[in-house]
């Protein structure tokens, strides 16, 4: 059946990575599309913790459609799962996985949404174009997370990227009655477990080719770290709520993330964080971790590609 109205809970899980999740958090609640709610479930080890994440979102905690649970760290499906069970899940019809190291673009939900009405399927997800590989950016074809497994290849229904999953109830209620215990025998990590039980239950899905809305992340903390040989590079990423680029330093080199909402700064190779403002193509950073600012200028490379670089 083709969804004509939709209403829609985006939920994350995150586990110590408070700057990836802000940036997360900062591109879901600035999304074109407006009518949802987003729920995220952060696991800590320490009460602790609850001070800092308090404070990094505090911004966003005023914003009604976020809501923030947290809990001790779980297994990777019932993580996933905890915020969605602590929300009135059933008044919802669609349901958006948001990894909380991933990027998504402003016209992600909007389009996937359209895209989802205009379906006969009970799940879509997304090949990609866009990945991240620790600090630097390539182009190319991104249709799975760590490799293929047997059971991808063998089976007729085809999945996209993990963090792309947009799901009907129908899909949820399977997740919500498959136990831990039924995943592990299928595999170490929960997604390929739900895949299976998705194929299992007759669920229908599409995928969409070729998409530039969503921006995959590789990190030295993540599973897939080293797995991507790509021949083409690119250099710069610009939408109305960030900017990606390169930025140089006299002691390192990274790509960096400007939030333009919050004029917020992440460093993606070395994981800092700060505010920054631009004036005269002269970038300022003032780091969250130090005392002093830096200036760093801007530099045209070719064909609109830029750089900073660091005054000396």
């Amino acid at each position: 059946m083709i969804m004509k109205n939709c209403k829609l809970l985006c939920f994350t899980n995150s586990y110590r990575r408070p700057y990836y999740l802000y940036n997360t958090i900062n591109s879901i609640l600035n999304q074109k599309y407006k009518k949802f709610d987003y729920v995220v479930g952060i696991s800590i080890d320490h009460n602790e913790e609850k001070e800092h994440y308090n404070y990094l979102l505090s911004d966003f905690l005023l914003d009604n459609r976020l809501k923030i649970f947290f809990h001790s760290n779980l297994d990777q499906h019932n993580n996933y799962l905890y915020p969605i069970r602590q929300t009135d899940y059933s008044s919802y019809n669609l349901f958006a996985k948001i990894d909380d190291d991933d990027i998504y673009k402003t016209a992600y939900l909007d389009q996937t949404i359209n895209i989802f009405k205009k379906s006969n399927a009970d799940i879509i997800s997304s090949n990609i174009q866009y990945e991240i590989n620790n600090e630097k950016i390539y182009h190319g074809v991104f249709d799975n997370v760590g490799g293929y497994w047997s059971g991808d290849l063998d089976s007729d229904v085809k999945f996209g990227m993990p963090f792309s999953y947009v799901f009907n109830l129908k899909c949820l209620n399977v997740l919500l009655k498959t136990t831990t215990e039924e995943l592990r025998s299928i595999h170490p990590f929960e997604d390929p477990g739900w895949r299976t039980k998705w194929r299992q239950a007759g669920i229908k899905s599409h995928v969409v080719q070729d998409s530039d809305l969503a921006i995959y992340h590789i990190h030295g903390k993540n599973i897939s770290s080293s797995k991507w040989l790509i021949d083409d590079s690119y250099t710069y990423i610009d939408n109305d709520i960030f900017t990606m680029c390169l930025c140089k330093h006299i002691y390192w080199e990274s790509y960096i993330v400007l939030n333009k909402a919050n004029s917020t700064i992440y460093n993606i190779k070395n994981n800092d964080f700060g505010t920054y403002n631009i004036e005269n193509n002269i970038l300022t950073i003032k780091w969250d971790k130090y005392k002093n600012m830096e200036s760093f200028v801007k530099k045209m490379v070719k064909d609109g590609i830029f750089t900073y670089e660091h005054e000396t």
